[in-house]
């Protein structure tokens, strides 16, 4: 192990103190994810989309990014587009993602010492930028919207994925579904939040194929919001499905709390693409066996939407587009 991974791995083994979300299983998940997106082969496509980028003069604008903490280093690829851009990144880490930002902008330094001057973290929202990227919910939105609302900015709301099921998976893709329900406890904006199924599709197919994510009710906290959330909806005589170690829900909503996994049952493929249509700024991305005929650009696969490529800019919004025009 070499000295940069080892102090990595004894940053990581502290996260779980700081928050018990980000257990060894999850921080793994995110190095993992984040190893990937960072392939050299990969890197050099990106930039290759920006010509000129590399030789471009340094403008050294002062950009916040406003990182969110529902799950492990979600802002890494907002620094890394405001360095690669050539500004200042100014971070306002999250008090649930502290020690994980930290020991990753540590080892950037040290791999290049002249991002001292162009890389900082803070506790507080920053004053003096040039531009904002900002993360959160529906309600810190409408804040940062009204905050930075003079600054040239990219807020973002809540953001959830949906997952169609045509019936003819295969055990190997259910099993592979649940991954992108289940990783990071169903609290990434590109976790799946809502199942579209046909209306004769037997649900227990589910539980099922997914027994092999038990391990989640280990975390308390998720095992408690199952249970207040279960108790929630028998006070207000709402109907789930109790699988032990998620609840089914019957909703049109998107979004869901952990533990919660909303279904809703088409007929036709037209009440799909209505209800994707109708929701498509609350949906992060789709998720389904290939289908041209959906109203989404892009369709992930089964077991990847926790793995986005360089370029899958968070709601469709070029970052590196952003700071290198607005700016």
């Amino acid at each position: 192990m070499t000295p940069e991974a080892k102090f990595l791995y004894q940053e990581a083994t502290r996260c779980n103190l700081e928050n018990p979300w980000f257990t060894p299983r999850e921080i793994a998940r995110a190095l993992d994810a984040l190893s990937r997106m960072l392939a050299q082969s990969k890197m050099e496509r990106w930039l290759e989309k920006y010509p000129g980028l590399g030789e471009r003069k340094v403008f050294r604008k002062n950009v916040a990014v406003i990182m969110a903490g529902n799950i492990p280093l979600v802002g890494f690829h907002d620094l890394l587009c405001v360095i690669m851009s050539g500004h200042r990144f100014t971070g306002k880490v999250s008090s649930q993602d502290t020690i994980l930002p930290a020991a990753v902008a540590k080892l950037l330094v040290k791999l290049e010492p002249a991002l001292a001057e162009r890389l900082f973290l803070t506790d507080r929202l920053p004053e003096d930028a040039d531009a904002v990227i900002a993360t959160g919910s529906d309600n810190t939105a409408r804040y940062f919207s009204y905050h930075y609302g003079d600054k040239p900015h990219i807020i973002r709301k809540n953001r959830n994925a949906c997952a169609i099921i045509s019936g003819n998976e295969s055990k190997a893709e259910l099993a592979a579904l649940g991954t992108d329900v289940f990783s990071y406890y169903g609290m990434g904006c590109r976790s799946v939040s809502q199942l579209l199924v046909p209306e004769s599709y037997d649900l227990s197919r589910l539980a099922e194929e997914w027994k092999p994510f038990r391990y989640v009710t280990d975390n308390v906290k998720y095992l408690h919001n199952i249970r207040y959330q279960k108790a929630t909806y028998l006070a207000g005589n709402t109907p789930c499905t109790d699988e032990g170690f998620f609840l089914l829900r019957r909703s049109e909503q998107i979004a869901s709390p952990p533990g919660v996994l909303h279904y809703m049952f088409y007929d036709d493929h037209g009440k799909v693409r209505g209800h994707l249509e109708n929701n498509r700024d609350m949906i992060q991305c789709v998720l389904a066996q290939p289908d041209s005929s959906l109203p989404f650009s892009q369709i992930i696969p089964f077991g990847r939407s926790q793995y986005p490529e360089i370029d899958d800019y968070a709601d469709g919004v070029d970052v590196v587009a952003f700071l290198t025009s607005e700016l």
